[in-house]
């Protein structure tokens, strides 16, 4: 395969969610470089990203019929059917990149229908009536299954990366449309024309003029069917068409009824800024109107703003009296509490000595006092053994007195 770059840039890669349809997905983590690539020998242009890890996220193979659409300043998109992802999207850095991406795309689309009509050219020179490239009709796979269903005008928004709101061909929740995939060359499409004639009825080289007539007639014939088939095909196409065409024109409407209402907002923003400003004008006439009157009151409330300055200044300067009195009072009474406290300090002092002095007292009175009743004690002892003596000696006194008496 002969491939030469045409074109090479750096950019953001992204593709539609395949499930919900209505946001982007980006195919790398970081910027990723684009190219795009021309095959000389098959006539076809080819996009093709790759990552940081050289793997390949995007590989579009152009068709003439592809629309490349600006959503923003910095932000592209356009619909490839015959990928699985359907819609891809590219942000650049600067809107110029992305003007240089624009113009080499729709040079490509320019280079394809040149070389599809100059094939076609080919064919008709030859005198042969051959039929226009057969499309294969095949349906993309929905993930929800189901026939079609027409969408609303808001399921026909989506928004891009960097937040700005787009059209998209590609109607989200709803099945994709038929893709059709034109073959190769319609040298292709003459072949298989050939290959439904029977090979043994085409006559040899030097047959005569009515074989050869024969054999063409079978050939165009065959053309004819072909064309036939195609036609179906191409009408199933032009409904297809007709449907897309028929959204997005809901679509628009949808946009211009928003715009109508934008410009009623702006329309009614402007008439409250006239009024406002009308509003203005005359409050500023009656403040003219009023100027005199106002002056008096003006020079009346600066006398008394002065007199009231004056008073409060007084009041001030009374303020700081009193706070100083009041500081030296505060100042002399400390220092009577401070005297207080040390006499305070001394008598808590004496009363702790005396307190001492006290319960020494109280010590010596009670060690007295137990002398005291010791002594009680030893002289009651004493008294009584004087007693007992006593008796013991009138005892023997009268024992002796009556002893004498007997003799």
């Amino acid at each position: 395969m002969s491939d030469n770059t045409v074109f090479t840039t750096r950019g953001h890669v992204f593709h539609i969610d395949p499930e919900s349809r209505k946001k982007w997905l980006p195919s790398a983590e970081g910027p990723a470089g684009i190219s795009l690539f021309y095959d000389e020998q098959r006539g076809v242009y080819r996009l093709v990203a790759c990552d940081a890890n050289q793997k390949v996220i995007l590989n579009s193979t152009m068709q003439a019929n592809m629309t490349f659409t600006k959503t923003s300043a910095k932000f592209g998109q356009w619909s490839d059917k015959s990928s699985g992802h359907n819609v891809y999207g590219v942000g650049f850095s600067s809107e110029s990149d992305l003007n240089k991406f624009h113009e080499e795309f729709n040079k490509a689309k320019v280079n394809l229908r040149a070389l599809d009509g100059k094939k076609g050219t080919e064919h008709l020179s030859s005198g042969i009536i051959t039929p226009r490239p057969e499309f294969n009709l095949t349906k993309d796979p929905s993930p929800s299954g189901g026939g079609h269903k027409r969408p609303s005008s808001t399921e026909l928004r989506m928004r891009s990366p960097d937040g700005s709101t787009q059209l998209s061909p590609v109607l989200p929740d709803t099945p994709a449309s038929p893709t059709f995939h034109s073959s190769p060359t319609n040298r292709d499409s003459l072949q298989d024309i050939d290959a439904t004639v029977d090979l043994a009825t085409k006559p040899p080289p030097g047959a005569d003029e009515q074989q050869v007539l024969r054999y063409e007639s079978k050939r165009l014939k065959a053309a004819l069917a072909r064309s036939s088939e195609n036609a179906k095909k191409w009408e199933a196409e032009l409904h297809t068409l007709k449907n897309n065409n028929a959204r997005l024109t809901a679509a628009l409407q949808d946009s211009a009824s928003n715009v109508s209402e934008w410009k009623t907002q702006l329309k009614s923003y402007k008439e409250e800024s006239t009024r406002l400003k009308q509003r203005v004008r005359e409050l500023e006439s009656k403040r003219d109107g009023q100027s005199d009157s106002q002056s008096s009151e003006l020079e009346e409330a600066r006398r008394r703003r002065t007199e009231a300055e004056r008073q409060t200044r007084q009041a001030q300067e009374e303020l700081e009296t009193v706070r100083e009195d009041l500081n030296q009072k505060i100042e002399e009474l400390e220092g009577k509490n401070q005297t207080l406290r040390e006499s305070c300090a001394e008598s808590e002092e004496r009363l702790s000595q005396f307190e001492e002095k006290q319960l020494q007292f109280e010590i010596e009175y009670r060690q007295a006092i137990d002398e005291k009743e010791k002594s009680f004690e030893q002289q009651a002892m004493n008294d009584n053994q004087f007693a007992t003596l006593k008796s013991n000696i009138k005892t023997k006194i009268t024992e002796i007195s009556s002893l004498i008496d007997s003799k």
